[in-house]
Parts: C-alpha cells; structure tokens; sequence
C-alpha cells in the first residue's frame, strides 16, 4: 500500500512533465507540399524538344530539393502533350481536376499553350510556357505566360540581318504545316516584304515528311538568294542536305530556325551545313557565361549529354516559379503579379524581363555553322534585343 501511495504522485509528476513538454516543445510543423505541374510533348513529332525540356526541369527539381532555405515541399507532376492539342487539353484537365494545381509548366508548343489557354483562364490557373512563340498570346492580359521571344521577334532579325547584312533580296519558303511553321513563315514574310524583299515561293511539308525533292525541284529553277527552312532539326537538316545533293546551294544560301542548332541537324546535313545562317534564342552551349556554365556542367554530369534550348528554358521556368512561390506563397493572384514584373533576371537562357502581358523579352542571336578540328562550331554573327 505505501509503496501505492509513492508510486501515483510519480506518475502524475511524470504526465505532468509530459504535457509541459508538448506544450514547451511542439511537434515540428510539416511544411505545406507544393504541387506543379508540367505538360510537355514527351511523344509525337516534338518528343526530341519535350524530353530536353523534361530534363531541365528535373535538374531544377534537384536544385529545389538541395536547397536547405525552402519553405515549402514540392510536389513535380508532368503530362505528356503527345504533340497535339487534344491531348495538351486532356493533360491540362487531369492535372487540374485530379490533382488539383494551381501553377502548370508547358507546353512548349503554340498549338498546345493556344488550347489550354482559355481553360487556364477561366479556371484562373497560371500557365507558363518554356516554349509556345506564337505571336497569338502577345499582348493579351490573362494566365498564360512565356519565357520564349515571340516568332514576331524571331522572323525580324532573320529577316532583318539576311536583307541588311548579307544583301539576301529574293527568299523561298519552306515550312512545316504547323501553328509554329506557319506563324514563323508569315512573320518572316510580313518583316522581309517591308525591307522591300521578295518572297518568290512558299511550300509547306508535313511533320512526317523526309523526302524534299520534288518542293525542291520546283524552288531551285526561281533562282532564290536563300532558302528559309522552319520545322524540326529532324526535318531541316534532311532538307539542306537534299538541297545540297539536288545543287541547289551553288548560288544560294539557307536561313533557318533554331532546330539547326540541334546536333541531329548538322549531323544529318553534313558538309551543306555550312552553307547555313539560323537564329536562336540567347544560350549558346559553346561560349557559357554566368548562370549558363553551372547550368551546363550539371547537366552534362546529370545526363552525360549537352543541355538544349528546350531545357535551358525550362529550367529557368522551373526555378522562376519556384523563387517566386517561396516569397509569395502558393496564391496564383501574387505568383501572376510576380512574374508580369520580372526585369532582366539572369537566367541560363539569358536576361529575360517578363511584362504583364507574359511576354518574355530576350536578346536573340544570329549565328554560322563551320567544321572545326574534327566537331561542329557554332559562330555569333549579330544579336538582336527586343524594346
């Protein structure tokens, strides 16, 4: 009995300093998970661009969950476009209405981001594309964001340095028959007219095709000072070699768009590669600077391969809203503020400023290829910044 009596007073001094301790020490509060999403073309005609995107941004993931400061948990969830809009539509609506997002990555087609856009607006989530240059989201106050130069911007200084620099007068057209092939030729049309230059041809092809023959046979009797080429490196650097094979280079040169940055485009265009002028937004793998070479190094040690355009834009997309969300918290009003307000952030795929419109000005560069000590080298030949 006495040993009874001594036994309870201990025990309620023992809960008693149980309960001070719960209170004096709490459990450790779990800090909310953040869920982003991503919709890219990891299949289709665009899957070689998509899967680069995909990288950059789970090299942006590691980033994030190394960093000892967030706030935050965050949750990654990415969606396969497949290429085509139907298929963006319905990766835009599982994301939204089964996982419930607020923020979405993608896509980096125009076709895609043009889809999804008056969903993301009604629903008032934000949507910010690594790619999409269509010239049909500039100017528009809504959701959808970029951090990709307007084809508007892109087909100026082509056309631009090919009429002033290198006296090109008369162009044909070859484009794939897509948003961004078809938006890009007309672009270039509208700024080349305007310099007083002729457009003698315009051919679309199909995103499947590879061979060029016959569109090239038609185009070599004009006579053209150049041939534009806009679709993918798969594409174009196939039809420069076939211009080349048919002698349709003797007397012409070719401009293209940025898939001739693409290694599978030199590779496949071989020696006729040199015979190329392209323009391509700011990050240039052969000569990194600042945030640009850590981004590469990473990369190459993460993937054991060179880091392309795609990703470096998506990346930064990654990051961007990541930074973002970390001050401001996970409220789609303020992250939309935030990022209309961004001015020269210094991003691996160059100084990028972000109005509120969600146009993405960036300088671009117009470069050369040449075949160097055994490799491909590419060579800035003028850069162009958007006002």
């Amino acid at each position: 009995m006495k040993n009874k009596k001594i036994f309870i007073p201990l025990l309620l001094i023992l809960l008693a300093v149980i309960i001070v301790g719960i209170i004096i020490y709490p459990k450790k509060k779990e800090p909310e998970v953040i869920k982003i999403g991503a919709i890219l073309p990891l299949t289709g005609p665009a899957a070689l661009y998509g899967n680069d995107a995909l990288k950059g941004i789970q090299l942006a993931i590691d980033q994030i969950e190394s960093s000892k400061e967030k706030k935050y948990k965050y949750t990654f969830i990415v969606e396969d476009s497949k290429s085509s809009p139907k298929d963006g539509v319905n990766a835009f609506r599982k994301l939204i209405e089964i996982h419930n997002v607020k923020v979405i990555i993608g896509d980096i087609l125009s076709s895609v981001v043009l889809s999804i856009a008056p969903i993301a607006n009604s629903k008032k989530v934000l949507v910010f594309a690594p790619g999409a240059s269509t010239p049909e989201l500039d100017r528009k106050e809504d959701y959808v964001f970029r951090n990709w130069i307007s084809d508007a911007f892109d087909a100026m200084a082509i056309a631009s340095y090919s009429f002033e620099k290198l006296g090109i007068k008369s162009v044909v057209i070859f484009f794939v028959n897509n948003d961004y092939g078809r938006t890009l030729a007309k672009s270039f049309e509208e700024h080349f007219f305007k310099k007083n230059g002729k457009i003698l041809l315009k051919e679309s092809f199909n995103e499947n095709d590879r061979d060029f023959k016959s569109l090239i046979i038609k185009a070599k009797n004009l006579s053209p000072d150049a041939y534009y080429i806009i679709g993918y490196a798969n594409q174009t650097g196939m039809l420069v070699k076939q211009l080349g094979e048919l002698k349709a280079l003797e007397n012409s040169i070719v401009l293209c768009n940025l898939s001739a940055e693409d290694p599978e485009f030199y590779e496949t265009a071989g020696k006729f590669a040199t015979k190329v002028i392209y323009s391509s937004p700011a990050f240039d793998i052969d000569n990194p600077k600042g945030p640009a070479a850590n981004f590469i190094e990473s990369f190459r040690k993460k993937f054991g391969k060179d880091p392309g355009i795609a990703s470096a834009h998506s990346y930064d997309a990654a990051i961007l809203l990541w930074e973002i969300i970390e001050k401001v918290g996970y409220d789609v009003g303020k992250i939309k503020e935030s990022l209309g307000n961004i001015n020269t952030y210094p991003g691996v795929s160059g100084l990028t400023t972000i109005d509120r419109y969600g146009d993405a000005s960036k300088e671009i560069f117009i470069k050369t290829l040449y075949y160097k000590e055994g490799k491909w080298t590419k060579k800035i030949m003028d850069r162009f910044l958007k006002n």
